[in-house]
């Protein structure tokens, strides 16, 4: 009964002694009673045993869980990481096209002053998919003098228009009726008394401020921009929405066409040409006002 009860308080201190909580009395006690009982002996090797198995679980459950965390903070590093790639790959793009827009700008004010220009406009238009009219237009600007041959297809109609800068007066002549008009200096246009014509012309192309053109750098999903190449010739198209298309000379920066249409089959597509310093004075001669009835 005696070394029963010496056995049940021994059993309760192996869980201390294992963990050495116990001090050098108790140790001392403890391991005199092992040495004579081989009952207390065998509960204290499988305590350990258990004890040390216990530690191997909790060892391999705080593994996996530092791994499982490195793991979640490893995929939320590369999300963030992904983001703002994501980013600095958008404004690259929206700095890129906002840089071709300013470079055509600035080509196209260097290239469009000039005094001496042949200016052709070539215009098909189409209505509800169906052939409506062709038109062409021709510009001969020289030393501040305007002469303009317009002629419809459709029509049948041809006129000449005839603006002296210098002088201020401007005339229109119809070649149908044979018929001329003449308008003194504050009807005419702005347009047309501004001598660098192709400027006054494609103004308003051009003269964006500096938040339009970056609300159509960084809008690269809706203003498409992109670099061509056609015959030799190198071609930036830009559609600042969904229905017109734009087509810029890269060298230039002057626009090559023009290509609009609607949901309901209107189209029209505009060609430009140009020929500088080609203009003589025979070309911009004005018509014999003798010939027309005013």
């Amino acid at each position: 009964m005696k070394n029963e009860r010496k056995c049940g308080i021994i059993e309760d201190l192996l869980p201390n002694y294992i963990e050495n909580l116990t001090n050098d009395n108790t140790n001392k006690f403890i391991e005199e009673h092992i040495e004579e009982c081989n009952n207390c002996k065998e509960k204290l090797s499988n305590l350990k045993t258990n004890i040390t198995s216990e530690r191997a679980n909790d060892e391999e459950i705080d593994f996996l869980k530092k791994i499982n965390r490195k793991y979640k903070n490893s995929i939320f590093i590369g999300v963030i990481i992904g983001l703002l790639l994501l980013i600095l790959i958008y404004v690259f793009i929206a700095i890129y096209r906002f840089y071709i827009l300013i470079d055509l700008k600035s080509k196209f004010i260097e290239n469009s002053n000039f005094n001496n220009v042949k200016f052709e406009i070539n215009s098909t238009t189409f209505k509800n998919f169906v052939f409506e009219e062709d038109k062409n237009t021709k510009y001969y600007c020289k030393d501040g003098i305007i002469k303009c041959e317009s002629s419809s297809i459709k029509n049948n109609t041809k006129w000449v228009y005839f603006i002296d800068n210098n002088n201020g007066v401007e005339y229109t002549f119809d070649e149908n009726t044979k018929k001329v008009y003449s308008r003194n200096e504050d009807e005419i246009s702005k347009i047309y008394k501004n001598n660098n014509f192709i400027y006054s012309i494609f103004k308003k192309y051009y003269d964006m401020d500096t938040i339009t053109l970056l609300k159509i750098s960084f809008n690269i999903f809706e203003n498409k921009i992109e670099k061509k190449k056609e015959n030799d010739k190198n071609y930036i198209l830009i559609n600042y929405d969904n229905f017109d298309t734009y087509i810029y000379d890269e060298n230039t920066g002057l626009i090559n066409s023009i290509y609009s249409k609607d949901l309901i089959g209107n189209s029209r597509l505009i060609i430009y040409k140009y020929e500088f310093n080609s203009v003589s004075d025979q070309n911009i001669k004005m018509p014999n006002i003798k010939e027309y009835n005013s």
